[in-house]
């Protein structure tokens, strides 16, 4: 279910979604910030609709209210602040394509999955106290997912845990290997897969995959 409110060139715009309400303003790709344009162009280039909104979006779940900015949603669509700072535009196509591909292309994320788990991750220092890059992803994910447990959450944690990698990669590759390097067992191999996953997307998109529509 959608409302929608017309002004200043922009879309105010409410839904639900999964049992979720999000409230945002759209803007339109030609009053776009030259930052967020490129993004979205560069995300269209993979067969992902991008959706700029003014600011963040505001989601309702459960009775409480959630700020997000640029996030994947698993109908395809991503939301990209307008006012996204350069450190994020750095990261946020490789970040979120990998949520995307979950949900697009599950052949291509199950090849990188498998990747991961064969590499398998390090829970525990020496000292026996939790990895802290572990223990950070899984704070952070847990302030904005709730919901999220030990229990049920291994697959959001996999899934998590590759888009952080693929994006911290883009921006920074020496930063990243030294944050995930002592993680993830084999991480070049768990690269490999991520950057070849992300290279077979575009090639497919370019041959034959249908654009989504809004």
């Amino acid at each position: 279910n959608r409302e929608v409110a017309e002004g200043a060139g922009n879309s105010l715009l409410k839904e639900r979604f999964h049992g979720k309400e999000y409230t945002y303003k759209v803007v339109k790709k030609e009053n776009a910030s030259p930052r967020a344009r490129q993004i979205a162009e560069e995300f269209e280039k993979l067969g992902i609709t991008p959706i700029i909104v003014d600011g963040s979006v505001k989601e309702l779940r459960n009775g409480k209210e959630f700020i997000r900015n640029t996030f994947a949603r698993s109908d395809g669509k991503v939301f990209i602040s307008n006012q996204i700072s350069d450190q994020l535009a750095s990261m946020a196509v490789p970040h979120e394509s990998i949520h995307q591909m979950m949900f697009l292309h599950p052949e291509l994320y199950q090849s990188v999955k498998n990747a991961l788990i064969e590499s398998g991750i390090t829970m525990q220092l020496s000292d026996g106290s939790p990895h802290p890059i572990l223990k950070s992803l899984l704070e952070t994910y847990r302030n904005n997912n709730p919901e999220f447990s030990n229990l049920n959450g291994v697959e959001k944690m996999y899934n998590e845990l590759l888009a952080q990698i693929s994006g911290y990669h883009a921006a920074d590759p020496e930063l990243a290997r030294k944050m995930f390097g002592t993680l993830v067992n084999d991480y070049d191999n768990v690269l490999k897969h991520i950057l070849s996953s992300l290279d077979r997307l575009k090639k497919a998109q370019a041959e034959n995959s249908p654009q989504r529509e809004n």
